[in-house]
């Protein structure tokens, strides 16, 4: 297996995100508070996203401009049965899901299908399924009844009313 298949969709984005502002390693570093190496073993993949502490996917969520929740989606920390706890049939459910986003005047508008849609990443599913349903405030996965927490080291969210019926 090559080291760009260890690379998660976190590292890409960075990766990608680097690219668009033409800023070098160096810099990116200095923004993220942490080592040139450090960046560069992220950025190949030798280093997991995964084990990223909550300080620097922070501050990566910051660069990116995305909430800490979904770069912990990307990162690998979370994974699409957190976001279903006790469900019996997770691909039925995100397939439903999928089937809905692809269904939607955006996505017909830019021209995404189904079909391209099932063949990314299951995280990737669950991360585009959670975008769309805070862009479109729709609930689409099941999520706890109380998704709170107390903890000023979780990022804070709630649970929306399901609105896709």
């Amino acid at each position: 297996m090559s080291i760009e298949n260890h690379r998660s969709a976190l590292a890409m984005l960075l990766a990608a995100k680097i690219g668009e502002a033409s800023i070098s390693q160096s810099k990116l570093s200095e923004i993220l508070g942490i080592s040139k190496s450090y960046v560069s073993q992220l950025l190949s993949g030798e280093k997991q996203t995964r084990h990223i502490n909550i300080e620097t996917l922070r501050a990566i969520a910051a660069y990116l401009k995305l909430p800490v929740i979904d770069c912990l989606v990307l990162a690998e920390v979370l994974k699409q049965k957190d976001f279903m706890p006790g469900q019996k049939d997770e691909t039925l459910t995100i397939e439903r899901a999928l089937n809905f986003v692809a269904m939607s005047t955006m996505a017909q508008t830019i021209g995404v299908t189904k079909n391209e849609l099932y063949k990314i990443p299951e995280n990737a599913k669950v991360l585009i399924i959670k975008l769309f349903e805070t862009g479109f405030d729709v609930r689409l996965l099941p999520t706890p009844n109380n998704c709170s927490y107390q903890n000023s080291e979780i990022p804070r969210f709630t649970v929306k009313e399901n609105r896709a019926k």
